[in-house]
């Protein structure tokens, strides 16, 4: 214990951490004069080994001492804390057959007039009988033909089609030897039942003319087995004029169905259809409402589909993704054949980057999935109807994004992180103030996107006071480009940009990291950000605490055993330090004289008190000042050491009032200051070096 009061004393502002061997034991073989010096050490205190590297402490190329407290791994935010990609929900459309086209097709039928005159009435009858083959005025006639003639059709594309659109042509040619004056001619589908399709009307046709008339056949059921009939024909008269009259003379129909939908019937398909192409939209939520995605892509991603089919032909399905690519190349479409009925797969869109920005309407979060029907026609006639379809549902399954594209909107995130115990700061740096302490905030970001970072950093003292950092928020610098990879980088507070002083000189027993993380925080919304699988990010720190400080009130307190005395096990006081033999009453006074060859910029005083073994202080002693500073340049660094001489002494009295009231504990309290009276910053440097004698003066008491 003797040589750690002697310690105490030599180390000051270093802490108590020296360790030197001295021997006190000279003391016990010293001849009784009236005054006794004795010699006791010379203690050369070296910071280099009073303060030496290790995983909290580093000198750098000054030399000056740093004590710096790092935890790379603070914290880690992942992926999925800023975007998540939910359940993408099943997506179906019909696909109906629609209206089809019916080619073309023409057809002829001729009545002649012995055909015509077995239906006609009256005099006009007996004398075409009769002139049959003689030059003879035509009679005018003024007749009917009821009798509905056949006009089959030549279309070998339908039987029966419900017309959507379309026209029935029908001209008539004039081959008699006089004009027609009035024809009105009805059209019937002549099956199953006669049915009338419509009614055509010509005027004035005249020897070796024609005339066309149309029937609109829009609602109408048209069969390719039609007829006719003439409820009116009318001709001139020849008179005075004779013609030739030839029974076999006739009036022919030329009857064309032309620009024919149908949307239904039995027809046959045309090679080239007419459905139309459908177009998807699917949407791809995030968990975001603000957040506006133009590209994503899956690292695994599979579609299933499945196509139910009610017409009665095969029809190829090419599914594309508009705009995707794959490896920076337009990505295929799918072809799927389906046959009526049902068929079933999967399409894999795994590194696929899907362009979600197709609907006009909502150019983000949509995926337009065009589906282009295509019908194989067999060639065979086939019944439909226009409400026939193909359709299509998908459904969505192992989706597993690789990369966002766009805008990922304005969210925030919390985070805190355990407090960080630095009581070894609390120990060595109570009662100072540092002058440049430096906060570094490390981050290792591969988001594509200004995160802004709000810290709360507080620190805590022992006894519960806090003292926050007011450090302003930063943006962490972050990659610029899709697959850039970890963008690092360091933020540095220190007492320009924070109050970090006064929260280091609380000082703080711990410290408490939590903040917001904000995403596009106060810029104008733009579609460059992007988020990769393995993206996050992480922050770690570092304290850097050089030993640039100021102080007028270090106190530094310790508590060893009495060294006056030997302490017994049960805590009682023992022989004084001289000896059994040797009475306390015999002697005035014994006096520790320092003298120190100081190379330390700090000045002190040192008290000592002297207490009981519960604590309780019961006496002490008070000095003037005990250590008198180096002296510094204008940055802090010494350049002259100072000599100054100082002693306690204890008299008789005190040393016999330690023993009778039990005083088996020292505690010893400096007060330091660095140089002029505390108004200086100074700097510790590893290279600084004390050199400091002890020796003590025993006076004894003069017998007679």
């Amino acid at each position: 214990m003797k040589q750690k009061f002697l310690l105490i004393l030599s180390c000051l502002v270093l802490l108590g951490a020296c360790k030197k061997d001295m021997n006190l034991d000279k003391f016990q073989n010293v001849e009784i004069n009236p005054e006794v010096g004795v010699p006791l050490a010379i203690v050369k205190l070296k910071v280099k080994d009073l303060i030496k590297p290790d995983s909290v402490t580093y000198y750098d190329d000054s030399n000056l001492i740093h004590f710096a407290y790092r935890n790379l791994d603070l914290k880690s935010l992942p992926i999925d804390t800023f975007i998540k990609i939910p359940a993408i929900a099943p997506s179906s459309t019909a696909i109906k057959v629609g209206e089809q086209s019916i080619a073309d097709a023409s057809t002829s039928k001729s009545s002649t007039l012995r055909e015509m005159t077995d239906n006609f009435t009256g005099p006009s009858k007996a004398i075409l009988l009769a002139a049959d083959g003689n030059d003879a005025i035509f009679p005018a006639i003024t007749d009917q033909n009821t009798n509905v003639a056949a006009l089959p059709s030549s279309s070998a594309d339908f039987t029966t089609a419900k017309i959507s659109n379309g026209y029935l042509v029908i001209e008539i040619e004039n081959h008699l030897p006089v004009t027609v004056t009035e024809i009105s001619m009805n059209i019937y589908n002549t099956i199953p039942v006669q049915t009338l399709i419509g009614t055509v009307n010509y005027l004035n046709i005249a020897p070796g003319a024609s005339a066309k008339d149309s029937i609109n056949l829009r609602s109408v059921t048209l069969t390719k087995n039609m007829g006719y009939s003439m409820p009116t024909f009318k001709t001139n008269s020849s008179a005075p004029n004779l013609v030739r009259i030839n029974l076999n003379d006739y009036i022919k129909v030329n009857a064309t169905i032309k620009n024919l939908k149908a949307i239904g019937g039995e027809i046959v398909f045309p090679a080239v259809s007419n459905i139309p192409a459908d177009t998807t939209i699917i949407d791809i939520p995030t968990d975001d409402a603000a957040a506006e995605i133009q590209h994503i892509t899956f690292s695994n991603a599979i579609i299933n589909y499945e196509f139910n089919s009610t017409i009665q032909e095969r029809i190829n399905l090419k599914i594309g993704f508009l705009g995707a690519t794959k490896n920076n190349v337009a990505f295929a479409p799918i072809v799927v054949a389906v046959d009526p009925g049902q068929v079933k797969g999967t399409i894999d869109l795994s590194n696929v980057r899907l362009n979600l920005t197709q609907d006009p309407s909502k150019p983000f979060n949509r995926l337009a999935v065009m589906v282009e029907p295509t019908l194989v026609s067999s060639g065979q006639l086939k019944t439909f109807d226009s409400s026939d379809y193909v359709n299509a549902s998908f459904t969505f399954s192992d989706f597993e994004f690789k990369s966002v594209e766009g805008y990922l909107g304005t969210r925030s995130i919390t985070f805190d992180a355990d407090p960080i115990e630095i009581n070894m700061l609390n120990d060595m740096i109570s009662g100072i103030r540092l002058d440049n302490p430096i906060l570094k905030i490390f981050t290792e970001n591969s988001l594509g996107v200004p995160i802004t970072v709000s810290l709360d950093v507080k620190g805590t003292s022992s006894n519960g006071i806090e003292q926050a950092l007011d450090a302003k928020p930063f943006v962490i610098p972050y990659p610029s480009t899709l697959g850039q990879g970890i963008v690092s980088g360091t933020k540095y507070f220190d007492k320009t940009n924070t109050k970090l002083v006064d929260l280091l000189a609380l000082p703080p027993a711990k410290i408490g990291f939590a903040g917001v993380a904000e995403l596009n925080k106060d810029i104008p919304k733009s579609y460059d950000n992007f988020i990769e699988k393995s993206a996050s990010i992480k922050v770690g720190f570092e304290m850097d605490v050089p030993l640039a400080l100021q102080t007028s009130n270090f106190e530094l307190t310790d508590t060893t055993e009495n060294p006056f005395f030997k302490i017994n096990s049960d805590k009682t006081i023992g022989e004084f330090f001289m000896g059994d033999n040797f009475k306390i009453t015999d002697m005035d006074f014994v006096e520790l004289l320092v003298k120190m060859n100081n190379g330390f910029p700090f000045d002190g005083n040192l008290n000592m008190y002297f207490a009981d073994k519960n604590g309780v202080i019961l006496d002490s002693v008070v000095t003037n000042q005990f250590i008198s500073s180096a002296i510094p340049d204008a940055n802090g660094k010494t350049v002259t050491n100072t000599i100054a001489s100082s002693s306690v002494k204890f008299t008789a009295a005190q040393l016999q009032n330690m023993k009778d009231k039990n005083l088996t504990q020292l505690i010893v309290n400096f007060h330091l200051s660095t140089y002029n009276n505390g108004t200086q910053v100074v700097k510790v440097y590893s290279d600084y070096e004390s050199q400091i004698s002890l020796s003590a003066k025993l006076k004894l008491k003069y017998k007679k």
